[in-house]
């Protein structure tokens, strides 16, 4: 196992790679005798304590959740006011505490594999004893964090549409469940946009399989550009998009799928002249007691409405 540490109270240490016993490996901590390059072993009360915190950080697959345990557990017995982590490879970041004063920088590395920074915050500078206490309990975050990365890029994987690069429907579905259940309970609007590319057979039959998948494309990219940072963009299934709006209500909601239908026909799409797309909009805003499964259906319905109508417009 290898850590690199960087700090303005001690040089770069790499602790010894393959060094644990079998009793301790599930944990990410060395074994009971293991020092750092400064000389230090582990005590036996902490040892204890540092097999209690490995066997709570392996017990959930998300990093930010690994990390607020780790914090809730360590920021005590280590005498740090906060910390900071990022890994810039996932956009993954998180903070708490009270940050500012001294810190001590960490590269976390494991068998070659990197996971990010972390720096820890405290009001005095660190000595050398406090620095190794930290090194020891760092152990046993690695590979529980590891865990819980790997895990997320499989999810994230799982959950995207390989053409367009937007979410998929099994993603729509997990996240219309939570933010409903969040909606619900906060008592805050929610609103869903279903749309749907006009005659897109038509271009798939005339211009090729291959030219329509450029389509979904342009589309998806024209569409993840319009919403607001809070929206998600999913591809339903075909030439469907689904869009979650929180904090929406049905007045706004229509208005941003307006935008998208304007954006969508005046669009340039795959650098052809005279190719113009089209799509219609089904809008709905969550209702009291309402499910999924309704919500999505009213939404759908008005799609629907707005195909019949002469395609190309937004319905509510």
């Amino acid at each position: 196992m290898e850590m690199q540490l960087h700090s303005s109270t001690a040089q770069v240490s790499t602790f010894p790679k393959g060094a644990t016993n079998s009793g301790l490996a599930n944990t990410g901590l060395a074994n009971a005798g293991l020092a750092s390059k400064r000389g230090h072993s582990i005590a036996k009360t902490e040892n204890l304590a540092l097999l209690k915190l490995g066997s709570l950080l392996h017990s959930q697959l998300s990093s930010n959740w690994v990390l607020d345990q780790f914090y809730r557990e360590s920021s005590r017995p280590l005498g740090y006011t906060g910390l900071i982590y990022q890994y810039p490879g996932e956009k993954t970041g998180i903070s708490h505490g009270v940050l500012g004063g001294h810190s001590c920088s960490y590269d976390l590395v494991l068998n070659g594999d990197f996971l990010g920074t972390l720096d820890l915050y405290k009001a005095h500078p660190y000595s050398e004893r406090e620095l190794v206490r930290v090194e020891h309990y760092l152990h046993v975050l690695l590979y529980p964090l590891r865990n819980a990365l790997l895990y997320q890029k499989a999810s994230k994987r799982a959950f995207l549409d390989h053409l367009t690069g937007a979410r998929n429907r099994a993603a729509f579905d997990a996240d219309l469940m939570a933010e409903i259940e969040l909606a619900h309970r906060h008592q805050h609007p929610l609103s869903i946009i279903v749309m749907d590319i006009d005659h897109f057979k038509k271009i798939n039959d005339s211009q090729g399989h291959s030219f329509g998948d450029q389509v979904l494309k342009s589309v998806s990219l024209a569409a993840q550009e319009v919403i607001r940072g809070g929206d998600q963009f999913y591809r339903y299934g075909g030439e469907e998009f689904v869009i979650i709006a929180p904090h929406s209500a049905l007045d706004g909601t229509r208005l941003l799928a307006e935008r998208l239908r304007c954006r969508i026909f005046d669009e340039n799409h795959c650098g052809i002249t005279g190719l113009t797309l089209s799509s219609s909009f089904g809008v709905a805003q969550l209702r009291d007691g309402e499910s999924a499964d309704e919500l999505f259906q009213r939404a759908d319905l008005a799609l629907y409405a707005a195909k019949h109508s002469g395609r190309n417009q937004v319905m509510a």
